[in-house]
Order: structure tokens, then sequence, then C-alpha cells
């Protein structure tokens, strides 16, 4: 399973990098038809009204061992708050 998921990943790799940076003239076609009129300020405030009024941001640091951009099987990652000296 972790094959398949690698091999579609390296096979739309590219298509998805196109879009986002709209390098071609197809990927600029499909971010005019699809997503103009789209409202980045209304989608973020939606996003951030998600999070509670009472939450309280920590400090740590993120750990990532394998990503599929990198070549691994699994995308993983944690993260460990800044007063944890030794974590194991």
């Amino acid at each position: 399973m972790a094959d398949k998921i690698q091999k579609a990943y390296q096979a739309s790799k590219s298509i998805y990098d196109d879009v986002l940076t709209q390098g071609s003239f197809f990927s600029k076609m499909y971010i005019k038809i699809f997503w103009s009129g789209t409202d980045d300020i209304e989608i973020a405030r939606k996003i951030l009204s998600y999070i509670p009024n009472d939450f309280k941001a920590n400090h740590g640091v993120l750990h990532r061992d394998y990503t599929l951009a990198t070549g691994g099987s699994i995308c993983d990652y944690w993260i460990v708050p800044d007063k944890i000296r030794n974590p194991q």
C-alpha cells in the first residue's frame, strides 16, 4: 500500500506544484476558472473562527522523520514542548 501511495505522489507532484506556482497556461486557467471570486480573507476568518477563545499557544519543536516528498512511505511528525529536555 505504501508503494502505491508513493507512486501516486510522485506521479502527481509535478501537476500539483505547477498549479500552485501557476507555471503553465493550463494551471493559470484552472486557478482563474475555479478559484476566481474566492475571498481569501473570508476563508482565513472562517478557519480562525474554529480556534477556541481560551486557546493558549505553547512553544515547541517540530520533528519529522519521514515525508512523502523525500521518498518516505509515510509522512510523520510530532511536536515536543520547549520545556522537555530529553524527549524519549
